[in-house]
């Protein structure tokens, strides 16, 4: 008996005659007190599961999250310091205009804690997880070049523009955070809900994730308008719809995920729309003047204005992983124009499917082989083909360079080191060869989608 009873759980409760003592099972109100507890300790509405394994799993999951979640306000979020540490960081004109806008953004807490209050739920816990990752840099990195591969219109090639205003609207919004330096909501009482651990790192105002998205609606919906009469009323229902749905996901998913508030919105979507408006004003010159008449000098000028404007990059007062996106993004831009100033003037021999359409407008989409209508297929293999060589590019040959020529583990050391800090570091400057070598890695994701792809779909028949 006693080594039966040495196996047994210490909180069982047993008489001196070895008998189990049962404790009554909890009334329906007390169990109903206990979840109300629950929900006003953590701020949000308790999700309800059965009690499957695969429930358990799951709420061992939302726990492991929740502590994710709730990060520590005074040693690991930036922007948060007393005023006198950014007084001593910043001059003296920048630090009145962060104190102004801060205003902003420490009223707007009990508004937020309304919103996760009032809304969340398990199902909108997941979309909006699993849904900002369309505003992620890996997102960019297999979409974007799908733009190419992907014929969408036989006459109007709407690839240039996408790149330069995402791209720009990041570079903008990152360089604008870095300046202000103004913190994203606290938590508690705001509850995080990302994957993405690194950006909660950064600071919070302007959202870029409402910059794209601004940008990017913006664009769309100006492109429907002016070919509006070649759609049905159904066909016009369901593109707006669907572009509406993009951008109320990514900017209210802000809001409900606790990782931005409504100022750090609005000044996204003033990023994304004037980004928008600098794209199209210099379009004209810049693609059919200078890219179509330009020399060699066109793609080595561009670098070396890409440079300038990551040089240019404001500093942040603490170590903030903004400006490893700008330097991304602008990598691509670079990338983009010595790819297509390659195509444009190296002939029909190497690059047959840039088509210059009435001299006012470049395709650069890839159209599909003649006398083949199977495009389902067609479609698919460029996707495995090119997918494949981005990330060959990508996770092989450029992390081999990085370590065996660079000698670093990788170029996110901004990302790395504010993951790893246990209390929020001063800023540290960026090396000047991790931004070298940065800037060419994503340059050449560009080169390898825009110029190399192409060329490999060209010897599969692919094209």
């Amino acid at each position: 008996m006693s080594e039966n009873t040495s196996n047994q759980d210490d909180t069982l409760q047993f008489r001196e005659d070895g008998s189990l003592i049962l404790e009554a099972v909890p009334s329906f109100s007390q169990i109903n007190e206990t979840l109300r507890s629950r929900k006003d300790s953590v701020s949000f509405q308790p999700r309800h599961r059965g009690s499957s394994v695969a429930s358990s799993i799951l709420d061992t999951i939302e726990h492991i999250t929740l502590n994710n979640e709730h990060t520590d306000v005074n040693t690991k979020d930036p922007g948060l310091r007393n005023e006198e540490y950014y007084k001593k960081k910043m001059s003296n004109r920048r630090f009145k205009t962060r104190q102004i806008f801060l205003k902003f953004v420490q009223i707007e807490t009990e508004k937020l804690v309304y919103i996760q209050k009032t809304f969340r739920s398990f199902i909108l816990d997941e979309y909006f997880i699993y849904s900002a990752n369309l505003g992620s840099h890996f997102f960019y990195v297999l979409c974007l070049p799908m733009t190419r591969w992907i014929p969408i219109s036989n006459s109007v090639d709407y690839s240039r523009d996408l790149i330069y205003v995402l791209a720009f609207s990041i570079y903008f919004s990152g360089c604008i955070k870095d300046y202000l330096c103004l913190p994203r909501p606290k938590t508690p009482s705001i509850i995080r809900i990302t994957h993405s651990e690194y950006t909660t790192k950064e600071y919070g105002a302007p959202s870029s994730h409402t910059a794209n998205a601004t940008a990017v609606t913006a664009y769309v919906v100006i492109k429907l308008l002016q070919n509006i009469k070649e759609f049905s009323l159904k066909e016009c229902i369901l593109y707006f719809g669907l572009i509406s749905m993009y951008y109320i996901t990514l900017t209210f998913g802000r809001l409900y995920a606790g990782m931005h508030g409504f100022f750090d919105l609005q000044s996204g979507a003033v990023i994304g729309l004037l980004t928008l408006v600098m794209r199209l004003a210099s379009k004209q010159i810049v693609d059919y003047h200078w890219m179509l008449n330009g020399s060699v000098l066109y793609p080595v000028l561009h670098v070396i204005f890409g440079f300038i404007v990551l040089l240019w990059h404001t500093h942040p007062a603490e170590l903030c992983p903004c400006f490893e996106d700008s330097v991304a993004f602008i990598g691509v831009v670079g990338g983009l124009e010595i790819s297509d100033w390659l195509c444009c003037n190296m002939g029909e021999k190497w690059f047959p499917w840039v088509q210059k359409i009435q001299e006012q407008r470049l395709y650069f989409q890839l159209p599909f082989p003649a006398g083949r209508d199977d495009y389902l297929n067609i479609v698919v293999a460029r996707l495995a083909i090119g997918v494949v060589l981005v990330m060959l590019w990508k996770e092989v040959i450029t992390v081999a360079i990085t370590k065996n020529v660079f000698k670093l583990k990788t170029t996110s050391i901004l990302s790395q080191k504010t993951l790893k800090q246990q209390r929020v570091l001063d800023y540290e400057p960026f090396p000047f060869k991790v931004i070298v070598l940065r800037y060419w890695i994503y340059a050449g994701i560009a080169i390898v989608a825009c110029t190399i792809s192409p060329m490999v779909f060209g010897t599969c028949g692919l094209v």
